[in-house]
């Protein structure tokens, strides 16, 4: 029996016959019909039959083209096709092989799979280094007369779950009614060959081979940290056991045109000439031959650098702010904290900036203000570099008549006693405006006429 055909012998009656009428039933699938064969000999191939099914064949010798003798009967199933559509799994695991088919043209009971871990070099051809032994679909059927026949022989199919390790490496054969498996092998960064084969008559007759490459993936490396400084950074990490040969690390930012790849057998890596106050993105690959991990990713900053150059200029009720970007961070984009504060009239402005220059507005006229700017990343900020500056004043004059008496006679027109007062009254504003908003105390004699 193949797939679609089978080779019939009989032995030659006694007697006298014209030809022979074979008469061909599907037992498994009813609904599967079958014109009747007119054969002229004692061997005859009957085509066009269906992969996977049982027929049953009647043979009868025809005299006259009317006259049938005694029948003879023999059955067998047709061997079922490869399954269709094998593939494994889009998603990397490392420890377990997923893959699925779909049936096969016909019948089947169900299937039988192996899973060989082989060399990353080795061309998944068949599995036939898993099984020792073969079997024949040959059957005889000598109460007929009748002899299905077959030349082909396929893998013995084993109907017990095994799985076995030769030289380390991972051997599974079993069998299942499923269209997919999810074959736990715990061995990362492995190359494995997946055969595939339908079965049927009761799993005893196999179907051709359907052969993929399989893998597990390295391990993603684990606990991953970063150590930053203003312009190095050390990433570290752990790998679970597992294979691997190298480490891909990479770099970037969005700051500024950056991008960088190295490879590394360590469990560590310093990158050097980076900037300061900058976000970086870390990201650590395990390599097996070419076999890659899902990446570990972990974004962390570098230390914050001060600006410089601050320089403030005042208007009436603005003031315009320019700074120069730390050195350790040119030609990065970083974020500025600018803060405008005044202790009069306790005004807080604050904002965050990526430019190099802001202006304040609706401030008020004649009030001293103190400005910060400082480099911020996560939580991170630098020292400020400040600056001062005054805004125009809109000045108002304030008249303070005193009325001086004693009984000490011409006191008040002392000169001392004058400058005794003064003295006091611009103490008494030091010590409230200070220079926090602008102020001027002079004297003023006014005379009665």
């Amino acid at each position: 029996m193949t797939k679609v055909s089978a080779n019939l012998m009989w032995r030659k009656p006694e007697g006298k016959r014209d030809f022979y009428s074979v008469h061909v039933e599907c037992k498994s699938n009813e609904s599967i019909l079958h014109l009747d064969e007119k054969c002229l000999g004692e061997v005859c191939t009957i085509n066009n039959l269906v992969p996977g099914y049982e027929y049953e064949f009647t043979v009868k010798a025809v005299v006259n083209a009317t006259f049938g003798g005694v029948p003879s009967s023999a059955s067998d199933y047709t061997k079922p096709s490869i399954v269709k559509n094998l593939k494994p799994t889009v998603k990397k695991e490392s420890t377990v092989i997923i893959a699925s088919w779909e049936p096969p043209v016909g019948g089947h009971s169900g299937y039988h799979y192996c899973l060989e871990e082989v060399d990353n070099s080795h061309e998944c051809k068949d599995c036939s280094s898993m099984t020792s032994s073969s079997f024949t679909t040959n059957d005889k059927f000598t109460n007929a007369d009748i002899t299905t026949s077959s030349s082909s022989t396929t893998n013995l199919i084993m109907t017990t779950r095994s799985s076995s390790t030769t030289n380390n490496k991972i051997t599974v054969c079993k069998n299942t009614t499923d269209n997919n498996i999810s074959e736990i092998v715990n061995s990362s960064g492995s190359k494995f060959c997946l055969c595939v084969q339908a079965l049927t008559k009761n799993d005893t007759i196999a179907g051709e081979m359907a052969v993929i490459s399989a893998y597990t993936y390295p391990k993603t490396p684990v606990n991953l940290t970063l150590n930053p400084d203003s312009q190095r950074m050390e990433a570290s990490w752990t790998l679970e056991q597992g294979k691997y040969e190298i480490f891909e690390v990479n770099i970037n930012t969005t700051a500024y045109k950056y991008t960088k790849e190295y490879n590394t057998t360590d469990f560590h890596y310093t990158f050097t000439e980076l900037k300061a106050g900058v976000y970086y993105t870390v990201s650590v690959v395990t390599r097996n031959g070419g076999l890659t991990s899902v990446a570990a990713i972990m974004e962390g900053h570098t230390k914050p650098a001060k600006p410089t150059s601050l320089n403030a200029i005042a208007h009436k009720t603005s003031v315009d702010l320019s700074w120069k970007a730390p050195d350790l961070s040119t030609g990065a984009k970083i974020n500025y904290m600018v803060k405008c504060h005044n202790s009069f009239w306790k005004e807080l402005n604050e904002t965050i900036t990526t430019e190099t220059k802001l202006t304040f507005h609706k401030l008020s006229p004649g009030t001293n203000y103190t400005f910060t700017v400082l480099v911020v990343v996560g939580d991170s900020k630098s020292d400020a570099e400040t600056d001062y500056a005054m805004t125009e004043p809109q000045k108002r004059t304030l008249v303070l008549t005193m009325l001086c008496s004693s009984e000490k006679p011409l006191y008040c027109d002392e000169p001392e006693t004058r400058d005794e007062l003064f003295t006091k009254l611009t103490s008494d504003f030091t010590e409230k405006f200070k220079d926090m908003v602008y102020w001027n105390l002079s004297w003023k004699t006014i005379r009665n006429n």
